[in-house]
């Protein structure tokens, strides 16, 4: 079962990510070009939308999730994050958009999937003396009910409710549901935003 929900989850994850051309550097490039930041606030707002679905999950079913990982800051881990930012800048794209461009018929993106496999292979090889501190098992503080998680979900569905209407409310009239999910480009998820991320990267479009 969890296999196959997860395997679910992976594909609406990619659908929904290849539609809406999400990408971490094209995010930052937005920031640094144009000073607006309409891809970085949907990822927040995604954030947002898992939380509002994920701890009720937690709440009703206790026993499906495990307790977290946590690793504290090192060198390595600082190394390997600049690292792999700077591949990211090289490639012209995140994991999402490497993954995205590939299904999109763009072969050069194996050579990225690549060098992923080569690099988590060559860290199971490092000594213990390189390898990322011992890992502290948490419990997050989200799975317990008490009075300020059901607060704070109560708030986040109340938003919810909100976003949700003014997204629906801001289809084009006489839309069925089926056509917006079959929709070549999905529009980021801004309040106030027109921007449109185009396949080849260009950021800030207005839409009509």
């Amino acid at each position: 079962m969890v296999v196959v929900s997860s395997l679910m989850l992976a594909a609406i994850l990619g659908f929904a990510a290849h539609r809406a051309s999400v990408c971490t550097v094209k995010a930052v490039a937005e920031v640094v070009s144009t000073g607006r930041g309409y891809m970085f606030l949907s990822f927040l707002k995604t954030v947002l939308w898992v939380m509002a679905i994920t701890i009720p999950f937690m709440w009703w079913l206790p026993e499906a999730h495990g307790a977290q990982r946590s690793w504290g800051i090192s060198t390595s881990v600082l190394l390997g994050g600049f690292l792999f930012g700077m591949g990211a800048a090289l490639n012209k794209g995140c994991a999402f958009s490497t993954l995205s461009r590939l299904g999109d018929g763009q072969l050069s993106m194996l050579v990225t999937l690549a060098g992923f496999c080569t690099g988590i292979y060559a860290h199971t090889q490092l000594s213990a003396a390189y390898t990322l501190p011992h890992a502290t098992l948490l419990e997050p503080a989200l799975t317990t009910s008490n009075t300020w998680t059901i607060a704070l979900v109560g708030a986040l569905w109340i938003w919810v409710i909100r976003e949700g209407s003014r997204l629906w409310r801001s289809r084009r009239r006489h839309t069925p549901w089926w056509q917006l999910m079959r929709a070549d480009r999905y529009r980021l998820s801004d309040e106030r935003a027109q921007a449109r991320v185009a396949p080849c990267g260009h950021t800030g479009a207005r839409t009509p």
